[in-house]
């Protein structure tokens, strides 16, 4: 997942291969991993900064606006006549009205987002611990294929040992024979 906006794109680059093999599936820790390397938290942190500080200046820029609309509205009223102002007054009044909603709206919006940076902004990036533990289930797949291999070798040596404690007592039963003096031919 790569995520994108106006001003660029995060990203670290390609996703880091840590050698899975092709039998262990990719699971959601490794999808996940994959994802916040893609998205490059720190990078994303500033720019979440960068965003804020824009809408700070832009809610002073709109205050600064709304103020000069109420004057200039009050400075209409003082100057036109009596019909004009009649006249205008519905159509002011509707001009007002979507101001104040897309004031609404966007306070309502740029709030959402505040309470998200808030949360966001002190965050500690979770790909480092999201990449030790991709790596954490490698090594533990390594350790299972491990164990099973030290088992499939003890059992080997068991068999082995087996077989060389089968030899001995051959071998001790031969000597036996042969300090006994017993033909070769009656020992095979």
């Amino acid at each position: 997942a790569v995520v994108s906006t106006q001003s660029g794109h995060y990203g670290r680059g390609p996703p880091i291969n840590l050698g899975t093999p092709v039998a262990m599936s990719y699971t959601p820790v490794e999808k996940c991993r994959d994802f916040w390397h893609d998205l490059d938290f720190t990078t994303f942190q500033k720019e979440l900064d960068s965003f804020t500080v824009d809408i700070a200046k832009r809610q002073d820029e709109a205050d600064a606006a709304k103020k000069k609309l109420i004057e200039m509205s009050k400075e209409f009223k003082k100057t036109a006549s009596e019909d004009t102002r009649k006249a205008a007054s519905q159509l002011l009044k509707a001009f007002q009205m979507e101001v104040d909603g897309l004031t609404k709206r966007s306070k309502h919006a740029e709030g959402y987002f505040l309470n998200i940076y808030r949360k966001l902004a002190d965050a500690p990036d979770p790909y480092p611990i999201l990449l030790q533990a991709s790596s954490n289930r490698l090594k533990l797949s390594n350790l299972t294929d491990l164990e099973i291999e030290n088992k499939q070798l003890r059992e080997t040596l068991e068999q082995y040992n087996n077989q060389f404690t089968q030899y001995k007592a051959q071998e001790t039963e031969y000597e036996d024979l042969k300090k006994k003096k017993v033909p070769t031919a009656t020992l095979r």
